[in-house]
């Protein structure tokens, strides 16, 4: 549905401008896109494109992956406490 981007830098623990900053760069590469809030006229909504959505999916795959990866390392028990 969409996030505000004063949402979106409270749960990034960014400040709004370094937010503002990256979101900008993700629209010019056509990861996310803006659009108006139907809820406020004022305000933007952040959402992904399908390119960001599939490269959600794929950054998700990769996390798996790598935590896979370390838990044969250091055995699933001391992953799991990790």
């Amino acid at each position: 549905g969409g996030i505000r981007l004063t949402e979106l830098a409270d749960r990034a623990q960014l400040s709004l401008a370094a937010a503002s900053e990256l979101v900008n760069d993700l629209v010019d590469l056509g990861y996310l896109t803006r659009r108006p809030d139907p809820a406020d006229g004022r305000a933007k909504l952040i959402d992904l494109t399908k390119r960001g959505q599939a490269l959600m999916v794929d950054a998700g795959e990769r996390v798996i992956d790598i935590e896979r990866r370390w838990a044969q390392i250091v055995g699933e028990r001391n992953f799991a406490q990790m």
